[in-house]
């Protein structure tokens, strides 16, 4: 049996975690400042989705603009469109990026409530230490030291994999 959708408030269940182990990423940007010698760390979350998808039922293309629209008002950030032309083939996306105090508190807050259960959860889980770092400490040498090694071996160059946080994460609460 097909359920209708889901029209609860985004922040009231797991089911943008599991659009965000799907197609979000965290990001850790580190970069000279042009004008400066200064080292700037940027910190975001974001989510990519293609603008359209075929139903496996009615084999429509089904929008998804309300639900990414929805996200974007939860988060306070802008829902950005992407063109992409790759193999002569032109692929179409929806962006939204959390960058701010306010739009990474809302992440921090909801990742804190619905865990991730890929290994997205464990970049979340480094991209939250800098965080936690940079929000305790001022933006000194070990802080950029610290950034740097975890960003080495963040997102696709990660090579340990540890997966407690999958344990008893099938039991209902």
């Amino acid at each position: 049996m097909i359920k209708g959708l889901d029209i609860s408030p985004i922040n009231s269940n797991a089911w943008l975690a599991g659009f965000s182990d799907a197609d979000a990423n965290f990001s850790i940007n580190i970069c000279k400042r042009w004008n400066k010698s200064s080292i700037r760390v940027q910190l975001y979350y974001r989510l990519e989705t293609a603008q359209t998808y075929k139903t496996k039922f009615n084999k429509i293309n089904e929008s998804l603009f309300d639900i990414m629209s929805k996200i974007a008002s939860y988060l306070k950030v802008n829902l950005l469109t992407r063109t992409r032309c790759i193999n002569n083939k032109e692929y179409y996306s929806f962006i939204l990026m959390a960058l701010n105090k306010t739009n990474i508190n809302k992440i921090v807050n909801y990742f804190s409530e619905f865990q991730l259960l890929s290994s997205k959860r464990l970049d979340y889980n480094d991209w939250y230490f800098i965080l936690k770092f940079k929000n305790k400490n001022k933006i000194t040498s070990s802080y950029i030291e610290e950034a740097l090694k975890i960003r080495k071996y963040f997102n696709k160059s990660r090579i340990t994999f540890i997966w407690n946080h999958l344990e008893n994460s099938y039991l209902e609460s």
